[in-house]
């Protein structure tokens, strides 16, 4: 083969690959989203608290299956349009909107731990008023300059709907003692979802112009946002720009990119119930915005509305991902009896057939099979629905394996069938990965020979697309013609496959010969940072 044609395969090799897997920038963390939920025109309204995580802040995937991680007591049990900020001491503030209209409170609620939240509270921070209509999305930042923590929230005063919003703020430094509300900003017209980023030694705000909505301009061209300046956070906030996205559009929430001189600006177009996103290496500069990102280069969770961001550490992170997204863990430390104890909090425990207990494990103990008739029985095949029954368009499998043969047709992990499924196998000196739906089938796959030493795989499928990983480093990737897999009633399970498998083989058979240690499931599609520490356990 030609130079040229090398470079030229090569070229589109990498074309593929970052299609395929965009690149990312990462620093010691990833981001954490809050949001509640709803469809087009606020149909479909879910007002809990959700959450989603991301390692770019541009693919966000949802965690608890995107259900609600956290319902108030207060409110009637309603919460819109959550912000949440970390405290000083390592505590973290949710501030929310109870309710639509004419209450004179916001929501609050704090945790240590991103998952307990309590019951709740009302903050009653517009007493000193007696004239007030509404109070909506609040948010709250921290003042270098005072050492208070300043909250602000748009009101309608004087007024039987919400027609002429403007900011109002309170400052506190405890949670428990409030100063008297006062007005934060007045753009001369109605304006709401004040988000404020503090950049270049001034604050930004940016904020959504409401006036299109009641003064029925047609040169407005729609309601959206425009961003104004302050040195001090508790304004006057002046140099209002003029509109920085598209038509229709709501809820700025900006933040930096973790360990790069570049910010994001995420911002919801309700009525059409989708989101945005646009770029900066300025934020002080309301013409340095990019235009708004291509479809297909960013990803959201279905009906997300009204979002806030937040750094999180990689403790953190892994601390709300292993509550809301592990679907399975299967430590292997037991000692006795037929029961594999699922550690994941969702007692998806599942049961042993021939397979041996031993302490000779990757991380404590692991269960010995022998290639002739073990296996662990994950799920049988009397239910189309539940666990390892469920479709699904994203999930990573992870597991330490240590083969004592690598010869033979042999299933690490298999869930499903020849018409939908997953499996993971060893095969003709090669670690395999297959996904399947119907009669479509994608396989990719890696050179594997060793019977000496423990090796950490990970298969994942993230809608349509595999990614193989071997002990931290990604072996092979490729696009499947589908983007998920259908519920289907067939077996899962470890160390053989029982029924029909995703690589088309049937019959109970390809049984394991060796050790497995710590499987762990999640409905999240994990990242090189995610499989690297894992690895690095």
């Amino acid at each position: 083969m030609s130079i040229k044609r090398v470079c030229i395969f090569f070229i589109a090799f990498l074309m593929i690959a970052a299609t395929v897997f965009p690149t990312m920038s990462f620093a010691d963390g990833a981001y954490l989203m809050s949001y509640f939920r709803s469809g087009v025109n606020q149909t479909d309204v879910q007002p809990k608290l959700h959450y989603a995580v991301s390692r770019d802040g541009k693919y966000w995937f949802a965690l608890n299956a995107n259900n609600p991680v956290w319902t108030p007591v207060i409110g009637s049990g309603i919460l819109r349009d959550p912000f949440l900020n970390k405290w000083p001491d390592g505590k973290w503030h949710l501030v929310f909107t109870t309710g639509c209209c004419g209450g004179a409170g916001i929501g609050h609620a704090e945790s240590t731990n991103l998952i307990s939240w309590g019951t709740g509270e009302k903050l009653h921070l517009m007493q000193n008023f007696s004239d007030v209509f509404n109070m909506w999305a609040p948010e709250w930042t921290y003042d270098s300059s005072t050492g208070n923590y300043r909250i602000y929230w748009s009101s309608t005063r004087n007024s039987s709907s919400a027609n002429n919003n403007k900011h109002y703020s309170a400052t506190t430094t405890d949670w428990n003692t409030f100063s008297n509300a006062s007005l934060l900003f007045d753009p001369g017209y109605s304006a709401i979802d004040a988000n404020i980023a503090a950049y270049g030694g001034n604050y930004n705000m940016f904020f959504k112009d409401e006036s299109p909505i009641f003064d029925g301009d047609p040169n407005t061209n729609g309601a959206r946002m425009r961003q104004a300046s302050s040195t001090s956070l508790g304004g006057p906030y002046g140099n209002i720009s003029g509109f920085i996205t598209p038509m229709d559009t709501e809820a700025p929430t900006v933040f930096k990119l973790q360990g790069q001189n570049k910010w994001l600006m995420l911002y919801d177009y309700w009525s059409q119930g989708k989101f945005g996103i646009k770029e900066s290496t300025n934020i002080a500069n309301p013409g340095a915005w990019s235009a708004e990102f291509a479809a297909g280069s960013f990803r959201f969770p279905y009906q997300v509305r009204h979002a806030s961001v937040s750094d999180v550490s990689e403790s953190e992170y892994w601390n709300v991902v292993n509550e809301y997204s592990r679907v399975a863990y299967f430590k292997m430390d037991g000692t006795s009896g037929s029961t594999v104890t699922d550690s994941s909090g969702d007692n998806n425990h599942a049961t042993l057939d021939g397979a041996t207990w031993t302490t000779a494990g990757k991380i404590n103990g692991a269960l010995n099979f022998d290639g002739t008739n073990d296996y662990v029985l994950l799920a049988d095949n009397s239910s189309n629905t539940g666990f390892m029954h469920n479709g699904f368009d994203v999930r990573s499998v992870s597991l330490w394996f240590k083969a004592d043969n690598t010869n033979q047709s042999q299933v690490l992990y298999e869930q499903g069938g020849s018409a939908a499924g997953m499996a993971l196998k060893i095969e003709s000196g090669s670690l395999k990965f297959a996904v399947r739906e119907g009669s479509l089938q994608q396989t990719v796959s890696t050179p594997y020979t060793d019977t000496t030493n423990w090796h950490h795989a990970v298969a994942v499928f993230n809608n349509g697309s595999l990614r193989l990983f071997l002990d931290g480093e990604l072996k092979q990737f490729a696009n499947a013609a589908f983007s998920s897999v259908s519920a289907h009633s067939d077996y899962a399970s470890l160390g053989a496959r029982r029924g029909q498998d995703a690589f088309g083989g049937s019959g109970n058979g390809a049984y394991f010969d060796g050790k497995l240690d710590e499987v762990r499931v999640f409905s999240v599609p994990f990242t090189i940072e995610d499989v690297l520490s894992i690895y690095n356990e």
